[in-house]
């Protein structure tokens, strides 16, 4: 990314503080967005956040994380959120054959999983109340199944399966789609 923009690309993760090729990684875990208190104070401000397969693995409430992420914002600074579409059309023909479409929390504390996916209209909802103005919103299968590992992340390549999805994922619908991407920015 910082090669493609040409600019320094920080990281906020659980990782320690450290310096790196184009940036800095900043250790914060978003979980303790639920407090203000404990909110870095020395980040900032950013002109672009990517918010990228990371709100379904948190706990805490989306306002605090998203309230988190405006404050690091300069004034008309971006955000691109995007995440699993909890109401895809393979989730609910999961529930039709009574099936459970989301996978358990898993006993690896390092790497639970998904605690919560949300639909499109929730996730608009929500950065209307956390200060964020939605630009765009699009809905689309992001990866090729072909060499995509989400169910226990060592699957080997898929190919004529993968192809096969990947063909009669660009026939669904856009909100039955597997993923959503919003660009939003902040409004003072």
């Amino acid at each position: 990314m910082a090669r493609s923009l040409g600019c320094r690309v920080d990281a906020l993760g659980l990782e320690a503080d450290a310096e790196l090729a184009h940036g800095r990684q900043y250790h914060f875990d978003l979980n303790d967005s639920q407090d203000q208190r404990q909110w870095r104070s020395d980040l900032g401000p950013y002109d672009l956040i990517v918010f990228a397969e990371v709100i379904e693995h948190l706990y805490t409430a989306p306002e605090r994380v998203l309230r988190f992420l405006h404050s690091l914002l300069a004034p008309g600074g971006a955000l691109i959120l995007q995440t699993p579409n909890a109401a895809a059309l393979r989730k609910r023909l999961k529930l039709l054959a009574g099936r459970n479409p989301y996978e358990r929390i898993r006993p690896d504390r390092s790497n639970p999983g998904h605690f919560r996916e949300y639909t499109v209209a929730e996730l608009l909802g929500i950065l209307g109340q956390t200060g964020f103005s939605v630009r765009k919103t699009w809905m689309r299968y992001y990866f090729d199944s072909r060499f995509a590992r989400h169910e226990t992340g060592d699957e080997a390549p898929a190919l004529i399966v993968g192809a096969a999805k990947n063909f009669v994922y660009r026939l669904i619908p856009g909100r039955l789609q597997e993923g959503i991407t919003i660009t939003s920015t902040k409004v003072p």
